[in-house]
């Protein structure tokens, strides 16, 4: 699948951020986020390698899916990984879903033929998922954000709203991120209300938490036609990007390199994953 380079940086990732942490006992790797499970191909693969995975999903299969992985693994991976059927945003909201497994998205206004949206008794203003900012749910659980080697997020255009959501927690002055994975595609912003400058002013900001920031273009494979190694020409200044495993490039993406970026993206309706690591 397309993820296997992706499941590659996390575990080198992982193997030497242990090493700089002292922590080779299997017991305490620390914490994960992931925003945007999806049917928990990455949770349960992070669950396994250590880390106490906290996974948050929309859509009510994946969420069985998601479930299912809780009674399929290993005990031990299991009591690893901590479900919730809430969406991550810059606001407090209920909302609806748009579109299924993959695509599927959370959206501003409840859409009456939706079905379960009479959860709030048959209100269609108030829609059956609940959304809320990162930074809400960090003050309401009291996790401890000080070991957290690895966030992923993959909500489908609302990355740059859970970034705004997350400004005092994840991406307070007092946390630090291992690594963090993030597909980020500027033509969807707009379902979140957020324009393309305001998106690309806070790409810039995501980037000054990293020591690195890449974008993964992909040589192959399914999903290269959303994001070719002919993203780079004209826009990045790395022209000799790491290959991984044959398929993807590894570009660094300078601080000046942002907006040529990501308004390339925009018009040519890309989205990619992008890779930051300290």
């Amino acid at each position: 699948g397309g993820d296997e380079v992706h499941f590659k940086l996390i575990k080198e990732h992982l193997d030497s951020w242990s090493k700089l942490k002292g922590n080779s006992s299997k017991s305490n790797k620390g914490m994960a986020f992931d925003l945007g499970a999806n049917q928990g191909f990455f949770t349960y693969y992070l669950a396994a390698l250590g880390l106490d995975v906290h996974a948050f999903e929309i859509n009510a299969d994946n969420f069985h899916s998601l479930q299912h992985g809780q009674h399929y693994n290993r005990k031990s991976i299991a009591e690893r990984v901590n479900l919730y059927p809430i969406g991550v945003d810059k606001n407090v909201h209920r909302f609806d879903m748009s579109g299924g497994n993959y695509g599927g998205f959370i959206k501003q206004k409840a859409d009456s033929n939706i079905s379960g949206g009479d959860a709030d008794g048959g209100d269609e203003t108030a829609g059956s998922i609940l959304a809320v900012p990162f930074d809400c749910f960090a003050h309401h659980s009291k996790l401890n954000l000080s070991n957290l080697p690895f966030v992923k997020i993959d909500v489908e255009g609302f990355e740059i709203a859970a970034l705004m959501g997350a400004l005092n927690s994840l991406f307070s002055h007092d946390t630090k991120i291992g690594a963090m994975l993030m597909e980020v595609g500027p033509d969807r912003w707009n379902r979140a209300s957020i324009d393309l400058e305001m998106g690309i002013q806070e790409m810039k900001k995501v980037s000054t938490h990293f020591q690195y920031s890449y974008i993964l273009l992909r040589k192959e494979g399914g999903h290269a036609a959303s994001c070719p190694v002919s993203i780079a020409e004209g826009v990045l200044m790395d022209d000799k990007p790491e290959l991984i495993e044959e398929k993807v490039q590894k570009h660094k993406v300078g601080m000046n390199e942002w907006k040529g970026l990501l308004t390339k993206m925009n018009e040519k309706h890309y989205d990619c994953n992008f890779w930051y690591t300290n």
